[in-house]
């Protein structure tokens, strides 16, 4: 007799063979290896050191911490570039639309509903992985950095399945708008993803002044933007200000940097040439 498949059984089966218990620990062996290995460098000379018997490096980089003005911000996006460049890195900030009771005035362009979803471990699967810390001592620092190699290669993998078994459930749940399925290990519900507008009918009928009151920008995509030559750099000086400076610790291997800083080098090329055209 065939047993027919049940569209839970793979998360099931990825929790039960323990491979989700995998997963967690792994995350958290990473975290504290990387601590670990930050304190220990912190003590040396230098920002940035490579092992390259290993094919990796750790370095400590400066990251600016920036407080943005966003209304300023997009009354100089529409000034300076053409609107659908501007509509496409803004958005809408319900948490302010709500405290001055505005949510309803743009609820006519909220874009489909988007979901995702979220598992709920039961309490005696959760008590079966025991997840724990760990304690680091007498390791070189070559032997903490190939131990974050070695686990990070493995974590990606798993990472990558249980996004896999995860996408597929919820193409299921979408299909047959199930908010919570109950399984063995526990349950998986799916959720609403943040509210999306079609930005371009928010301002052909709101109009300017709307969005500047209640618009936010997607400033990662700005930061592109502004590499691409699409938006000038001004946007970003005149309506940021770095309030700190921080320095942030990442283990890599060395293609991985390389291909950082490629990107990173010929955007600002491609820029430069824009500017002298």
């Amino acid at each position: 007799m065939t047993t027919i498949k049940k569209p839970e059984d793979p998360f099931v089966q990825f929790v039960l063979n323990g491979e989700y218990q995998k997963l967690k620990q792994q995350a958290i062996l990473l975290k504290q290896a990387k601590d670990h290995l930050k304190s220990e460098l912190m003590l040396k000379d230098g920002k940035r050191h490579e092992y390259s018997d290993l094919n990796m490096v750790a370095k400590f980089v400066a990251k600016e911490v920036r407080q943005t003005n966003h209304e300023k911000m997009i009354e100089s996006l529409f000034d300076y570039v053409k609107p659908e460049v501007a509509l496409s890195v803004l958005s809408l900030d319900k948490k302010r639309m709500v405290e001055v009771d505005k949510e309803q005035v743009a609820k006519p362009f909220l874009l489909p509903v988007t979901y995702h979803n979220k598992p709920y471990l039961s309490k005696p699967i959760k008590e079966q992985m025991k997840l724990g810390d760990y304690l680091f001592g007498g390791q070189s620092l070559e032997e903490m950095v190939k131990e974050i190699r070695d686990v990070s290669q493995s974590s990606k993998v798993l990472q990558e399945s249980y996004e896999q078994v995860m996408k597929d459930l919820l193409v299921w749940m979408n299909k047959e708008n199930a908010k919570k399925i109950t399984t063995p290990v526990g349950s998986v519900s799916r959720i609403a993803n943040q509210d999306k507008w079609n930005m371009e009918s928010v301002f052909n009928e709101l109009g300017e002044d709307f969005l500047s009151n209640f618009g936010k920008v997607d400033l990662s995509l700005l930061d592109e933007y502004v590499l691409e030559g699409k938006i000038p750099r001004s946007i970003i000086t005149d309506n940021r200000e770095i309030v700190d400076i921080q320095l942030t610790f990442v283990v890599m291997d060395l293609e991985t940097e390389a291909r950082i800083l490629n990107i990173h080098n010929r955007k600002r090329s491609e820029l430069s040439l824009k500017r002298f055209a």
